[in-house]
């Protein structure tokens, strides 16, 4: 059996798994301060059937002694008779409900697996729920960054947790891990996000700068044990790395950079890339974009090229979807009809159709989540209540369409990439990631995306023949070499505050890196000289 203790509605919950049993309490320090029979008493007495009729002390009484002991139910009648309570039924299904989580509270203990399913607010009382409980644990809390179990971590007795065996499970598609080492790994990955925080960098020039950083790794599995190249803290400091370590990579530390992140996995492909909500004022870009580094990726350690391949960066989900099918994606696509049905499940009674509406809830929750919390708290209400009438449907309308308008973007614009990519560019070059960089490489790297994004458009049109596709690629690299020949010195300039020509700008951050350099040398032989 697994135990999972959660303070709210939000359980880890392992559909079809029948060995999960949920216990929800309103505070974890209950568990540790209070008894069980203290515990289970204030759990009938915010019952929402207790509280409907206004049970008194008495009748709470009557009704735990019942729960924690096995009396005669005739001996209940007596007492409900005695106290003039009308509803048998009501008392009996709450004694019934109580005297199971009574016995799990009773066996919690005993239990060998146990989940402590915590949030940013009660993850110090999670921990101390585990320690009190002196059994293995795994703690569930997978909203926090790395940066932000970082400072949580700082002062905690890690010999104290690993002999209680505790572990925390902080991000999907990883496994759980002991405390000092994920406090390790917050450490290596709040070094690269520091770099990256020091620059004055635009959401999507960090997100640019972080792929560049991932993607530098060679793709290279451990057939032996697969864990080794996907789990982050066997990826950042081994040789390994697969498609689920690029993404877990990436979203670790776009996470700690305050942009949205997770993994968008493709069962079919057996493939996992990274989705990214994707705000940025700067460009005027607000919208889910899929990246990934794998595909990106060094091919091998003679290969600085790869810096250059940004084919997979920034992908529309429907481009993503056509060479790594998700269910993301199918959910997107169902009518706005059909989740309005899918909402409406209280008439349903087949266990298939119960099942789908289910997986469809869940990851409509997920869609909502991750760019708009407003809708997100209508689909719940919604959830909760299991029916849509006009007027939430209404206004689930426009809570649904804003969320698709997220989901449903185009590629981004040619002259705006040109504009990422040299303002991540000169920063990449100012701090020594690249050796060099010109106008020339720039071309080259936009050329090469924007004709592979033609291309797979052009393939997924019909009826076109060999000939056709060629003829129109040759006439849209011609457009595109003659467009950037004029244009993109002119880009760049636009996108810098000075408005100075390319090479005035390049000269500046070559001075920059000298001044910087000296001021390294004096201060080294500073400490030198003591």
């Amino acid at each position: 059996m697994i135990y999972e203790i959660c303070e709210d509605d939000k359980c880890l919950i392992q559909r079809g798994f029948d060995g999960l049993i949920v216990i929800k309490i309103n505070d974890f320090n209950s568990l540790i301060n209070d008894s069980n029979e203290k515990l289970i008493k204030r759990m009938i007495k915010e019952d929402e059937v207790s509280c409907l009729f206004h049970f008194s002390e008495s009748v709470l009484d009557l009704i735990l002694d019942f729960v924690i002991h096995d009396k005669n139910i005739n001996e209940l009648k007596e007492g409900l008779v005695d106290f003039n309570i009308p509803f048998f039924s009501f008392a009996f299904d709450m004694i019934r409900k109580y005297k199971k989580d009574y016995k799990n509270l009773c066996e919690l203990k005993n239990s060998s697996n146990i989940v402590i399913n915590c949030n940013l607010n009660n993850i110090n009382k999670g921990l101390d729920l585990a320690v009190n409980l002196n059994i293995p644990a795994t703690i569930y809390c997978t909203d926090i960054s790395l940066e932000t179990y970082k400072e949580i971590l700082k002062d905690c007795n890690f010999e104290e947790y690993d002999n209680c065996g505790i572990k925390i499970f902080y991000q999907d598609c990883n496994s759980s891990v002991g405390l000092a080492t994920l406090y390790k790994i917050s450490h290596l990955i709040g070094d690269i996000v520091n770099n990256i925080r020091q620059y004055n960098l635009s959401p999507i020039e960090k997100i640019m700068y972080v792929y560049d950083i991932v993607k530098q790794r060679k793709y290279k599995k451990d057939n032996i044990n697969v864990r080794n190249s996907c789990d982050l803290d066997k990826v950042l400091t081994g040789d390994f790395i697969n498609c689920s370590g690029y993404s877990n990579l990436f979203n670790a530390i776009l996470k700690c950079l305050g942009i949205k992140a997770m993994p968008l996995a493709s069962i079919s492909k057996k493939h996992q890339r990274s989705i990214v909500y994707v705000k940025d004022e700067k460009y005027n870009i607000d919208g889910v974009y899929v990246f990934d580094p794998t595909w990106d990726s060094k091919t091998n350690n003679d290969d600085n090229n790869y810096i250059d391949k940004y084919y997979y960066f920034a992908m529309p989900i429907k481009v993503s979807n056509i060479s790594a099918p998700e269910e993301l994606f199918e959910t997107l696509c169902i009518s706005y009809d059909e989740i309005v049905s899918v909402l409406n499940d209280y008439d349903i009674i087949d266990f298939v159709d119960i099942e789908k509406n289910i997986n469809i809830k869940e990851r409509l929750k997920l869609l909502f989540e991750f760019v708009d919390n407003d809708g997100l708290n209508r689909i719940n209400n919604i959830t909760s209540l299991g029916y849509v009438d006009e007027k939430i449907k209404e206004k689930l309308s426009f809570d649904y369409n804003n969320m698709i308008s997220k989901y449903f973007v185009g590629e981004i614009d040619m002259e705006i990439f040109i504009k990422i990519l040299y303002n991540t560019r000169r920063i990449q070059y100012l701090n020594g990631f690249i050796c060099d960089f010109n106008i020339e490489n720039i071309k080259h790297t936009v050329l090469n995306r924007y004709m592979r994004i033609k291309k797979n458009e052009l393939k997924q049109r019909k009826n076109n023949s060999s000939k056709n596709l060629l003829l129109e690629l040759l006439d849209y690299n011609l457009m595109i070499v003659d467009l950037l020949e004029e244009k993109t010195e002119g880009i760049i300039m636009d996108s810098l505050y000075e408005n100075v020509s390319f090479e005035r700008d390049k000269e500046n951050i070559k001075l920059i890196k000298l001044l910087k350099e000296i001021s390294f040398d004096k201060d080294n032989k500073k400490i030198k000289n003591g």
